[in-house]
């Protein structure tokens, strides 16, 4: 089962093509939330690097919608203390989506590759 979020969105907004999500945490701490896109592949969130780690995936309810989305807490007890602001997080929100861009570029450039040796591969069975 995928988690749904119900949380108090403080702060919304929009880097490149992704929204993202501010939302108060435990221990009066804040989390964060980017909206997947579409292209996402299930895992990669592993490969991403955000403070703390991807602590969530599921979705986030956004004024009666559920978005997909990954997030990150701020609660961590193995990491120095940080007193994090809704800026601090906006900022990592925005790294985040770099991240998943980022990714993304390497997938599909991956592919391209596979589809050019599988291109060569083929033309020289038939010169």
């Amino acid at each position: 089962m995928v988690d749904t979020i119900k949380a108090h969105i403080i702060k919304t907004g929009k880097y490149g093509k992704l929204k993202y999500y501010v939302t108060p945490g435990a221990l009066e701490t804040l989390n964060g939330y980017v909206e997947l896109p579409d292209y996402w592949e299930d895992g990669k969130e592993d490969d991403l690097n955000v403070y703390g780690g991807i602590t969530f995936k599921g979705y986030l309810n956004d004024k009666g919608v559920n978005v997909q989305v990954i997030g990150f807490d701020t609660l961590h007890l193995d990491k120095p203390e940080k007193e994090w602001t809704i800026d601090d997080i906006e900022r990592e929100c925005r790294h985040l989506v770099d991240e998943i861009n980022m990714l993304a570029d390497n997938s599909q450039l991956k592919d391209w590759f596979l589809w050019q040796q599988d291109r060569k591969a083929r033309s020289s069975l038939f010169y």
